[in-house]
């Protein structure tokens, strides 16, 4: 009996050295998952690591390794087993673009713990949460990874709307961002301005608009920049001047007018939309009235005028409403970049080399991106357009009533043409004037030198 009990006292231990030998050995095989807390940043097009360790830095050769998205698991982004990748059940849209650490480096990074995930030719679909999965025979732990995809938008397009009191509504619109970008105003003085609001919308192929807009008292301002970020190495400024600058240009212009003839614009017919018929003078264009869309407005159902304009001022009148005929609910004016081709999907905006103030659906818009909108009770019989080429505005105001609608802020790169589009089924045609709305009696030469040196 007492030899039973010696025996199994001596048995007991050495199954307690057995044990603790196994717990020693698991304690090298424990680790844990390591990833970052902030999100991984990537160019579109560009290439990615998502990283992920093992603590302690022991080898995962041996190991399961799987990377996958949300909900993902069974069809993994890249897979590692039985120590080589496994494509068989791999996400198709993954094939190709992915590896373990950097290329080329996989058999010594698992050695020392790193299994990051390292993704090619980042698309915006690639956006989001990865799972960092690792599994033992005896145990598994995962992390989560963020990645956010930078797409560098458009510079901002600035314009402002008179608002009541002498007050300018300014706007900044921007499009083709990603991830959602952030907006900051500022002036000479303060490095940072209370936004009236901030709009965000997603476009059709997945990238971000962002619209804002501000209060600005001209007595107050002299410019006014809107910058739009994703970091400080990822943003775009836009700036635009808030004094009477060009509002006093353009009333010179008007001033001065009875000195010499408005610019003489003429219709160029080689550069007409095939629905369009102009007069013979090239003054007054419509639609053909054949094989003509429903009523309304295409983008690109224009023609161009001439001359182009390359600096200066210069400034022209259409006509909306013609005798006898209702005012036009359907029109586009502005001017066009001198090698901006017609978009194959029928969208002009400013990124394209297109400024355009149309009347659409008894609206007033402006093409920028996002297209903002102007409040009026009415479209303008008659609208003048002054443009500023040196300062890289484009003014629109309602001749009638004297009264500003909106001026748009851009940088010209080359000459640009007076664009013109009378929309599809109005009564009435579009005509360019050959008169002005005012004539008054005093003069300033240096104007009249400024705009007549303007045309080319």
């Amino acid at each position: 009996m007492r030899s039973w009990c010696f025996w199994s006292q001596e048995m007991w231990s050495s199954v307690l050295i057995v044990l603790l030998g196994l717990r020693v050995h698991g304690a090298t095989d424990g680790f844990a998952v390591v990833t970052p807390q902030t999100p991984v940043s990537a160019p579109l097009g560009g290439s990615a690591t998502l990283p992920c360790w093992l603590s302690p830095a022991i080898s995962a050769e041996a190991l399961e390794v799987r990377w996958y998205r949300p909900n993902k698991f069974t069809s993994p982004v890249l897979l590692y087993r039985e120590q080589k990748v496994q494509q068989s059940s791999q996400d198709p849209q993954y094939e190709g673009r992915v590896s373990l650490g950097s290329r080329g480096s996989t058999n010594r990074a698992l050695n020392e713990g790193n299994v990051s995930l390292h993704l090619e030719n980042v698309t915006l679909s690639d956006s989001g949460q990865y799972e960092c999965y690792v599994s033992s025979d005896k145990t598994y732990e995962s992390k989560t990874v963020t990645l956010e995809v930078n797409v560098l938008g458009m510079p901002p397009m600035m314009s402002s709307l008179p608002a009541d009191d002498g007050v300018l509504n300014v706007s900044c619109a921007s499009s083709g961002w990603h991830p959602k970008p952030a907006v900051v105003w500022s002036d000479r003085e303060r490095p940072v301005l209370p936004p009236g609001g901030v709009q965000h919308e997603e476009d059709g192929d997945g990238l971000l608009s962002v619209h804002s807009w501000i209060l600005a008292s001209p007595s107050r301002f002299d410019w006014l920049s809107c910058k739009v970020s994703l970091s400080d190495k990822w943003e775009r400024e836009g700036r635009l001047s808030v004094r009477d600058s060009s509002y006093n240009c353009l009333k010179d212009v008007i001033n001065e007018i009875h000195l010499f003839s408005a610019v003489d614009i003429t219709l160029n017919s080689n550069a007409s939309h095939s629905f369009l018929k102009l007069s013979s003078d090239g003054k007054i264009v419509r639609d053909s009235g054949e094989n003509l869309p429903p009523c309304g407005y295409l983008d690109e159902m224009y023609v161009l005028g001439e001359p182009s304009f390359s600096s200066g001022c210069a400034y022209w009148e259409v006509l909306l409403k013609l005798p006898n005929t209702k005012v036009k609910e359907f029109w586009g004016v502005g001017v066009a970049l001198k090698n901006a081709e017609r978009p194959s999907d029928g969208q002009l905006s400013c990124s394209k080399g297109f400024w355009v103030l149309s009347l659409q659906d008894g609206k007033l818009c402006v093409n920028t991106e996002p297209r903002v909108v102007i409040p009026v009770d009415q479209g303008p019989q008659t609208l003048g357009v002054f443009l500023d080429y040196d300062s890289g505005e484009l003014s629109f105001r309602d001749a009638e009533k004297n009264k500003d609608l909106v001026t748009l802020s851009a940088k010209f790169s080359e000459p640009v043409y007076p664009l013109f589009n009378p929309g599809i089924g109005d009564e009435s045609a579009l005509k360019i004037s050959t008169e002005v709305t005012e004539k008054p009696a005093t003069a300033n030469l240096q104007t009249k030198e400024k705009i007549q040196n303007s045309a080319v």
